[in-house]
């Protein structure tokens, strides 16, 4: 960070490994004890160690935002996906970080193997929630695709992913946005994502005209 901001950079971004929340709390207080002034954001998991005075020294250590991943509010879901959460932590660590004053971009797919036509909007509808109560500030929906090297790539009939559609010109690993599995077919999961969309730009236009 010194080496940064000697360099004359005003602002970074922490993901991955050097997310972790353990390590972001000992990088804002080496901030603070040391004096350096510098802005910074951080794409990190949801985890039992962000509580309000967690959050309060990130954000009085320079950090501007989290931006987190939220891929369901169901405990079902989130099993399946082998998530160290459920719904109770990640309320509790949003409120947490609302209260902390730390603003939170989440990230939400659908369309995750399995999920149903019931499960998604129900998601939606908590998320939703929590912009009007200001516990996320933002939220970014995404049409689940593949990761080739997640637990789902690399095992997708645990997941009940019948098949998918590779590509075999690439020379890559790309994500595999084409599977057949239960749960929400593609084009319903594709049309879900722009409805979710739809709504939070009519509530982000809702909110700028209070």
């Amino acid at each position: 960070m010194k080496e940064l901001v000697g360099r004359g950079e005003t602002t970074t971004c922490f993901s991955d490994d050097e997310a972790d929340s353990t390590l972001l709390a000992d990088l804002a207080r080496r901030c603070l004890e040391d004096g350096v002034r510098f802005c910074w954001t951080a794409q990190a998991r949801i985890h039992p160690a962000m509580t309000l005075e967690w959050g309060a020294l990130l954000r009085h250590a320079g950090c501007l935002r989290l931006y987190l991943g939220l891929e369901s509010f169901s405990d079902r879901l989130l099993r399946l996906m082998r998530k160290a959460l459920n719904r109770r932590l990640i309320a509790r660590s949003l409120g947490e970080l609302a209260w902390a004053g730390l603003p939170v971009t989440a990230y939400r797919i659908v369309g995750f193997p399995t999920e149903t036509e019931a499960e998604a909007p129900e998601t939606f509808d908590r998320v939703l929630g929590l912009v009007r109560t200001s516990g996320i500030s933002s939220v970014h929906y995404d049409l689940f695709a593949v990761p080739p090297g997640a637990p789902v790539g690399i095992g997708p009939a645990r997941y009940g992913i019948a098949s998918l559609a590779r590509s075999a010109a690439s020379d890559r690993a790309p994500m595999v946005t084409g599977f057949e599995a239960p749960g929400l077919s593609r084009q319903r999961a594709a049309e879900l994502q722009l409805e979710f969309e739809s709504r939070l730009d009519q509530e982000r236009a809702r909110a700028r005209a209070l």
